[in-house]
């Protein structure tokens, strides 16, 4: 595919993931006022902010979130579909290794297991929210968030 075509491929994409009431700021779930793993459109973070409804720039223009995410990576079955083009291959012993050595660094960097990210649609970038930072701890990351939130 020709860039041109790629960027033709997004445009339906997104045409095609409107903003609704799902993903309005109001209807998320919150601790503390701050909203924890909101439902967002699919191309939420791969949009222009130009390209945005109104709608979602007035909800979550300046408005810190915060995401968890755990380890995951997937299976070797899994990963021999994904690769299946490539010429590298990994046994499944070296993947098990490599998926081992992985989820052991990821558990000394993210005690307990979780990742807690702030983001925020700021103009930090012109197609996405902004990384504000990323804690071990649910308390470091609401701190954050609503740092952020008091500065508007």
């Amino acid at each position: 595919m020709t860039d041109e075509e790629i960027e033709e491929y997004y445009e339906r994409e997104r045409a095609n993931d409107p903003y609704a009431e799902r993903h309005y700021y109001d209807n998320q779930q919150k601790v503390e006022g701050i909203p924890i793993n909101p439902v967002q459109r699919y191309y939420f973070d791969m949009t222009a902010h130009d390209d945005r409804d109104q709608k979602e720039i007035d909800d979550w223009w300046e408005q810190p979130y915060i995401v968890t995410e755990s380890f995951r990576v997937d299976t070797y079955k899994e990963y021999l579909v994904r690769m299946k083009d490539s010429e590298n291959i990994e046994t499944e012993e070296e993947f098990d290794k490599r998926r081992n050595a992985s989820k052991k660094s990821w558990e000394e960097d993210w005690k307990g297991g979780i990742r807690y990210t702030v983001r925020c649609l700021d103009g930090g970038a012109w197609d996405r929210t902004t990384w504000k930072g990323s804690f071990d701890n649910m308390d470091d990351a609401l701190k954050l968030a609503k740092s952020l939130k008091d500065i508007r």
